[in-house]
C-alpha cells in the first residue's frame, strides 16, 4: 500500500515489505526478486535493491554493493553486517548522509572512517555537531528508527533544478519537460 512506500528521488524509493512477506509466502529476497522481475517485464528496466532491517542499512547496502552485483543487482545487509560491512565503507563520505563538509569537520577531530565514527563518544559528537552528531553516531552503528509510514509533510513545496532558486515556485509557474 502507499503507506509502505517512500519515494526518495526520481529513481529511488524505500519499500516496507515486512507486512507482505506472509501474504506472498516468501523471504525478503524472494519478494524483492519478484518486484525486480515485474519491473523488468513491464518497463524493460533493471531495478537495483538493498535489503536491510531499516531504511539506512538498506540504502547503504544498495549504494555500496547492490548496484554492482550483476546479474541480480540486489544485496542484503543485516545488523550483523554493521561491523564487517558498514564500518568498512570507505571513504567516509560514501556513507549516506555524510557530505564533503561533514567529512572535513569529522577529519578535523580525527574521525576518518565509519568505524571511528561509530566508536566515538556520542556526547563529544553531540557537543561538536549538535543533534546531527548523535544521528551520525547512530547511523554509523546501523541504528535508524525512522518509520516510512510516518510521512513528512513539508510546510510548503517548491520546484527547482538542483539549485537554490531566488524564490519558491508553484506548479502553475513551472515548465513541464517532456
Amino acid at each position: 500500500t502507499e503507506e509502505d512506500l517512500h519515494i526518495y528521488s526520481i529513481d529511488e524509493a524505500f519499500l516496507n515489505i515486512g507486512p507482505y512477506l506472509n501474504y506472498y509466502k516468501c523471504t525478503p529476497e524472494g519478494l524483492v526478486k519478484r518486484i525486480q522481475k515485474k519491473i523488468k517485464d513491464r518497463l524493460g528496466l533493471i531495478a537495483t535493491a538493498g535489503i536491510g532491517p531499516n531504511p539506512f542499512i538498506a540504502k547503504v547496502a544498495l549504494d555500496n554493493e547492490g548496484k554492482n552485483l550483476k546479474p541480480h543487482y540486489r544485496t542484503t545487509w543485516t545488523k550483523e553486517d554493521v561491523e564487517k560491512k558498514l564500518w568498512k565503507v570507505h571513504p567516509i563520505e560514501k556513507l549516506w548522509g555524510i557530505s564533503h563538509g561533514y567529512k572535513r569537520s569529522l577529519e578535523a577531530i580525527g574521525i576518518d572512517t565509519v568505524e571511528k565514527l561509530a566508536k566515538a563518544p556520542v556526547e563529544y559528537l553531540k557537543f561538536k555537531f549538535g543533534v546531527i552528531g548523535e544521528q551520525l553516531h547512530q547511523l554509523a552503528n546501523g541504528i535508524d528508527e525512522s518509520d516510512i509510514r510516518e510521512k513528512y509533510i513539508p510546510m510548503a513545496t517548491s520546484f527547482s533544478a538542483g539549485q537554490t532558486l531566488f524564490e519558491d515556485y508553484n506548479i502553475t509557474e513551472t515548465k513541464v519537460l517532456r
